[in-house]
């Protein structure tokens, strides 16, 4: 191998160790964006980096009149790409019971097998009760948490 091959061939490989590095940490970024205007609350995200090897589960935990919790959705993506991200679309942002500054500062943070509680809001019910509706994200190498919703309930309980 000649010189000038070695040395394409050793870049190469710097470059591609130091853009698997970057994701290979044991932190995802989590970034929540609300619009200003009410009328683009359609366009609300919450942007997510998933770590190399990880599952990303985010999931939805419904509560009416204090009681009944149950899973009212999820989804799950796999962080198997170099820079990975996925977006969730949402309208409910703009109703969020938590600061959005303070939670993407803290979201900035987050570690592994531990939910972060993302979205909290209430809605009123036909009876004039409230129902409270909350989202959790959370990166694990445990892809099975994805199916087993009493675990993703108690996981939840304990954010």
């Amino acid at each position: 191998m000649s010189t000038n091959n070695l040395k394409i061939f050793v870049f190469v490989v710097l470059i591609y160790l130091l853009s698997v590095s970057c994701n290979l940490s044991k932190t995802g970024k989590v970034q929540i964006h609300v619009h200003e205007k009410e009328l683009l609350s359609d366009l609300d995200t919450i942007e997510v980096w998933c770590p190399y090897n990880y599952y990303c589960i985010t999931w939805q935990v419904e509560c009416e009149n204090g009681q009944n919790l149950r899973i009212s959705g999820s989804s799950m993506s796999e962080g198997n790409q170099l820079f990975g991200s996925f977006n969730i679309m949402n309208n409910y942002m703009n109703n969020n019971k938590l600061d959005v500054d303070s939670l993407n500062k803290r979201l900035q943070k987050m570690q592994v097998e531990k939910p972060y509680l993302i979205l909290h809001r209430q809605y009123a019910l036909p009876d004039s009760t409230w129902g409270t509706f909350k989202m959790f994200v959370l990166f694990t190498k445990n892809s099975e948490l994805y199916g087993a919703k009493d675990k993703l309930i108690a996981l939840s309980r304990s954010e």
